[in-house]
């Protein structure tokens, strides 16, 4: 990602959207949970990243979670939380990575939730942002799951977001602070807003950056350590663009190389090496 060079290729994880991306770093990225060809699918991707290859792992996640929050404890777990365009769920599946075998938490969300982000401190914990529950309702908590006990905190009422807003975009610079994007208010008015979540001690901030433009069902991900990125989305002709966001001194770019076509609703990973 140093170079941002962007290229096309015949990888192939399904002909799907709204799916739920993360990596195990270093070692492969996952999508799980996804919508296709008219119903929500429950298959688990991974892509091996020494060679590009695709498999199908035996494991399937326990339900329908179509736009659910993925985050990753990378060397150790992935997580979906929420997700299911029926209304949102409040469980977490879990995939261990050493087996690529799934689970379903004991700890729940306080309420049901889709179109949320999600990002980790990878080893520490992993939080979901925003999103929306049944009944249309628009959400600003911040949900954290410690992973060294798998439990939420819930509606970390310290990290409330402004608005509450859906079809956001996550991501993290691991060990520092996570970063969620874009996304549509209460009112349908979609957002350029970059909420900054430190990790040191939990606490929230709006950067001065903004996205270029206001941005719903975006997509991030993250070169932790150096920079974020965001990519894709359905406000408007722009949505081939990619928008990076350097973690030093939280400025915002857009680069020059753009996606070969336009998209949004699509799951994101990256290969940051071990964290």
């Amino acid at each position: 990602m140093n170079t941002e060079v962007v290229s096309s290729t015949s990888i192939d994880m399904g002909t799907v959207n709204y799916n739920n991306a993360l990596a195990n770093s270093g070692t492969a990225g996952y999508t799980m949970g996804q919508y296709s060809g008219g119903g929500e699918v429950t298959t688990v991707y991974k892509l091996t990243f020494s060679n590009d290859s695709v498999s199908t792992p035996g494991a399937t996640i326990s339900a329908g979670r179509a736009w659910g929050a993925p985050h990753a404890n990378s060397g150790t777990a992935g997580y979906v939380t929420g997700g299911s365009l029926g209304g949102g769920r409040t469980s977490t599946d879990k995939l261990a990575f050493s087996n690529d075998s799934r689970s379903t938490i004991a700890s729940n969300l306080s309420a049901a939730v889709y179109q949320a982000a999600g990002f980790a401190n990878s080893g520490t914990a992993g939080y979901v942002v925003g999103g929306n529950s049944s009944g249309a309702s628009k959400l600003s908590n911040i949900h954290k799951l410690t992973y060294s006990n798998d439990t939420f905190t819930q509606n970390v009422s310290y990290l409330a977001l402004v608005t509450e807003s859906i079809g956001y975009a996550g991501f993290a610079n691991s060990g520092t602070a996570g970063y969620a994007a874009g996304g549509t208010d209460g009112n349908f008015v979609t957002s350029s807003t970059i909420y900054k979540v430190t990790f040191s001690n939990d606490s929230r901030s709006n950067l001065g950056a903004t996205l270029s433009s206001g941005a719903r069902a975006i997509s991030g991900f993250a070169n932790s350590g150096t920079a974020g990125y965001f990519a894709g989305h359905s406000s408007s002709a722009s949505a081939s663009s990619i928008q990076k966001l350097t973690f030093s001194n939280d400025t915002m770019s857009t680069l020059s190389a753009t996606m070969t076509k336009k998209k949004y609703q699509f799951g994101s990973f990256a290969n940051s090496g071990t964290l």
